[in-house]
């Protein structure tokens, strides 16, 4: 417990700190407050509409285990143990990436503590990245390591990040 506090204390490092607005930062006294984006409102309203068929609340309870992970521990297997568990059943494979679009948008606007507060779009956007790698005029990819920082900006490293959506594990 002690070492993944350490390691998330690691992540923080060198980040800027988030300061919300003064009537903003009084709603995070609600320990069940969480900011409403417009990608939270755009899954929300997907969900509504092609998911549960006018079903307003139960894509509310959906959006707000999704945003519950995005917070916390962010991982595509999560984010499918929750849709398998409220029964979701996809029409087709395009409706299954609308969905996954929906949910990677509010993931990379979620403010989470590893940020300090901060979301992983902002931090992406405000820190310099040097980590980039231009595209080969071959237009081949270099392959990414296991430990190379993750090229989606949040700071981790692949194997920590979108590298553990392709694990068998």
């Amino acid at each position: 417990m002690l070492r993944e506090f350490e390691e998330k204390l690691r992540q923080r490092k060198g980040k800027p700190f988030y300061i919300p607005k003064q009537e903003e930062l009084l709603k995070y006294k609600e320990e069940s407050y969480f900011e409403v984006t417009k990608e939270y409102e755009a899954l929300r309203s997907y969900l509504t509409l092609n998911i549960f068929e006018g079903d307003e609340a139960k894509a509310e309870k959906l959006c707000e285990e999704v945003q519950g992970i995005c917070e916390n521990c962010f991982s595509m297997e999560l984010i499918f143990d929750v849709f398998n568990r409220e029964d979701v059943i996809f029409k087709n494979e395009d409706q299954v990436n609308e969905v996954l679009q929906r949910v990677m948008a509010l993931a990379n606007n979620t403010r989470i503590w590893e940020n300090n507060g901060h979301t992983p779009s902002e931090i992406f956007n405000m820190m310099e990245r040097p980590n980039l790698r231009p595209l080969p005029k071959s237009g081949k990819f270099n392959k990414i390591g296991r430990n190379d920082p993750c090229p989606c900006g949040s700071g981790k490293k692949y194997k920590k990040c979108c590298g553990n959506l392709y694990s068998p594990e």
